[in-house]
């Protein structure tokens, strides 16, 4: 029963920590099981405490101090990646550039009638292109960058139709929030237009929605997110990487061609 249950929490962190879809992920560990023989592989009674001493230098681990349970530092250059663990480099087998192309020209469709009202009304700031062109040195493609916009005026709206005070639990304001959301995600924009200034897209409140693309985009690369607390740089290290994030693009359906 020991090992029956490493296998379940091993299968357990393979879904959790992955970005493949989930039948994909079912396949991947059955292969495990039969053609890796996984099942037997078992560990020694001290197993997890050599696995754990073999991915830190001693020095680096020192100077946590554990001994004196002070807290561990934020930084974590004393942990080493075993060769077994590092990524592979180079594209994915998993990345179809054609196939990324079309749902991106797809999403352009969605991102531009959610989105088109507001634009029109932030061309007529002078700041506009330098806001767009600051978010492009950072490595966004204008197709991210609108993603995140259409979320922001859509949360933005959302949260005007069904503000939190309105509601005694947060189950009730979620559902009622996520009800506003789909609708006017379906809806033109010219129906549901909020003014909301340029400058927000420069400022704190918008960033969290540009950092977050990563992973909601995942289903243009034929990807899906698994786990409750994604890690959006870490889903964005891995697009950039494997799958081109950092340069697929329309560049002739972008609305920042100024």
């Amino acid at each position: 029963m020991h090992y029956a249950q490493l296998g379940l929490t091993i299968k357990r962190i393979f879904s959790d920590l992955s970005i493949l879809p989930a039948k994909t992920i079912a396949r991947l560990y059955d292969e495990l099981l039969t053609k890796g023989t996984m099942g037997r592989k078992v560990l020694s009674i001290n197993g997890y405490q050599k696995a754990y001493l073999g991915v830190h230098y001693q020095v680096g681990f020192d100077e946590t101090q554990r001994a004196n349970f002070n807290p561990i530092p934020l930084k974590d250059n004393y942990v080493k990646t075993p060769e077994f663990l590092l990524a592979e480099s180079g594209l994915s087998p998993y990345y179809n550039r054609e196939s990324v192309l079309a749902k991106i020209r797809e999403n352009y469709s969605g991102y531009l009638s959610n989105t088109h009202a507001s634009l029109a009304h932030w061309r007529r700031n002078p700041n506009f292109p330098l806001i767009i062109n600051n978010l492009r040195k950072k490595g966004w493609r204008d197709w991210q960058i609108l993603a995140a916009m259409a979320d922001f005026l859509l949360h933005e709206k959302a949260t005007q139709i069904a503000p939190p005070a309105n509601f005694n639990s947060q189950d009730d304001w979620r559902a009622a929030f996520k009800t506003a959301y789909a609708e006017l995600k379906s809806t033109d924009e010219k129906d549901s237009y909020m003014e909301v200034p340029a400058e927000e897209l420069a400022g704190p409140h918008f960033e969290p929605y540009l950092n977050k693309v990563p992973a909601d985009i995942l289903e243009v690369y034929g990807l899906q997110k698994n786990m409750d607390f994604p890690n959006f740089t870490a889903f964005r290290a891995i697009l950039d990487a494997r799958f081109a994030f950092y340069s697929d693009d329309v560049k002739e359906l972008s609305p920042f061609n100024f």
